[in-house]
């Protein structure tokens, strides 16, 4: 299990809102939390969970929610085939100034050749 907060505070010489996401100052505090034991091999089974949220404050005012949260599992039925799958949601300052926010997952099937 991991756990902690981490702090950011990006500044843009130019802003140009136009073209990509460029407030004067933005600071971003997150907490997070993950559990993992995806690396145990010897086990039939892994994942690992992961939670963020946090606050964004854009030109240090105006207060926003957003988080980011992932899911992973590998089983293991032998030792030469493997299934992993990864889903992932979260809101954060890409899309969060249009309201949206993002799903994404994928599945995996391994097979290893060897003697």
């Amino acid at each position: 299990i991991k756990t902690g907060i981490n702090a950011q505070l990006i500044t843009f010489k130019n802003q140009i809102p136009l073209d990509y996401y460029s407030p004067k100052v933005l600071g971003i505090v997150e907490g997070f939390l993950e559990f993992n034991n995806l690396i145990q091999e010897e086990k039939k089974w892994g994942m690992r969970l992961e939670f963020v949220p946090g606050m964004l404050l854009e030109n240090l005012e105006n207060p926003r929610f957003n988080y980011r949260a992932t899911g992973e599992f590998i089983l293991r039925p032998w030792k030469q085939f493997h299934v992993k799958g990864k889903v992932m949601t979260g809101k954060n300052i890409a899309v969060d100034n249009n309201g949206y926010s993002m799903w994404s997952g994928e599945l995996k099937m391994i097979y290893f050749f060897h003697k």
